[in-house]
């Protein structure tokens, strides 16, 4: 993989008078090589969690992983956060479901302010927020849903999506980011992305790791998963209130089907303190492209790195400022006559 190139790139930003030009680093991807890596290649050792299995903690599927404070709040797929020590054992389900009073149906997300320590879920049109003991303390309502809530170095940033807005010539899908406070009041607005399509459409992917957080460093990337004749390859970095383009994956020029509908998709472009990941797919085939700042060197994975069975993993970030991830292992069936077993964490640092 070749190193960094520079080129000059226009940015864009809907809300800004003029257009932003800066040096971008360029990170080629031939997508059209696979390579193959294992875990063992990039990580010396792999930290297992087995997750407590019983009636109260059955995990269906991790949709989300938060670690604070030697806790582990695991979002599954059935919308329940569950609260696991690092060992795995089985604490509590944090709030209860419902459509009443400080209940959730459909949990967005998860978050931790860093300084009062309180638990942030972003559900439909609402935002609990729970004291460290796991208490209820308030419920603030919304105008419109959050899919993501995050915090850093004291500031605490909100994403959301609107779909299927009547404009002229059809209708609008917007993606915002806003900066907001501990009462979740606006302060600021930082992106406002329009898409306008023909029809009504509204999609998204599973999981969207929106921020990448480095120290105090804070990048941004939020898919846009309607088709357009355009690869949205560009990671952006929060600066002093701002979004400036940090980087640029180049997947090549774009493809089209018979249909008119593009062949590469992309998912999440995440950064850590050594290295660039990006989740996407070409073809319809799930690709993970793996990229050592340190070396210059890039992988273009199918599905993810293999495990020490042979099976590709997807990493997930964990701690970005010290190139921690983790991913998940389904385990065997231990006993066919009984429930099958929570998923296992698996925790590397890349190397």
């Amino acid at each position: 993989m070749k190193p960094f190139i520079y080129l000059i790139c226009i940015f864009l930003l809907i809300g800004c008078d003029q257009d932003r030009i800066v040096d971008l680093p360029l990170i080629e991807i031939n997508i059209n090589k696979i390579d193959e890596l294992s875990l063992s290649d990039v990580t010396n050792e792999v930290n297992f969690i087995r997750l407590e299995t019983s009636i109260d903690s059955y995990i269906i599927y991790v949709s989300d992983l938060l670690h604070f404070n030697d806790k582990l709040y695991i979002k599954s797929s059935n919308q329940k956060v569950l609260v696991f020590d690092m060992a795995g054992n089985y604490i509590q389900k944090l709030g209860q479901e419902g459509d009443g009073p400080g209940e959730y149906k459909f949990i967005k997300s998860i978050m931790v302010n860093g300084q009062t320590r309180e638990i942030y879920v972003p559900t439909t049109r609402k935002v609990l927020v729970y004291a460290p003991n796991h208490d209820l303390i308030r419920e603030v309502l919304l105008e419109n849903s959050w899919d993501y809530i995050g915090y850093v170095q004291g500031k605490m940033y909100s994403v959301e999506h609107k779909y299927s807005i009547p404009v002229e010539n059809g209708f609008a899908n917007y993606t915002s980011l806003y900066e907001i406070n501990s009462e979740l009041s606006v302060i600021d607005t930082l992106f406002i992305r329009k898409k306008t399509l023909p029809n009504k459409t509204a999609s998204a992917y599973g999981h969207n790791h929106y921020l990448s957080i480095i120290d105090n460093e804070v990048y941004f990337y939020a898919s846009v998963l309607s088709n357009e004749e355009i690869h949205r390859d560009t990671l952006y970095q929060i600066k002093e209130n701002s979004l400036s383009p940090n980087l640029k994956l180049d997947f090549g020029k774009l493809v089209l089907n018979e249909k008119g509908v593009k062949l590469t998709w992309i998912y999440n472009i995440i950064q850590s303190k050594s290295f660039i990941m990006c989740e996407y797919s070409h073809k319809g085939n799930k690709m993970f492209f793996l990229y050592n700042k340190n070396d210059s060197k890039g992988y273009n994975l199918k599905e993810g790195l293999l495990d020490e069975n042979g099976n590709p993993v997807v990493l997930r970030p964990f701690d970005l400022s010290n190139d921690t991830f983790y991913y998940i292992k389904n385990p065997e069936y231990i006993n066919k006559s009984i429930e099958e077993s929570n998923p296992i964490i698996g925790v590397v640092t890349l190397k």
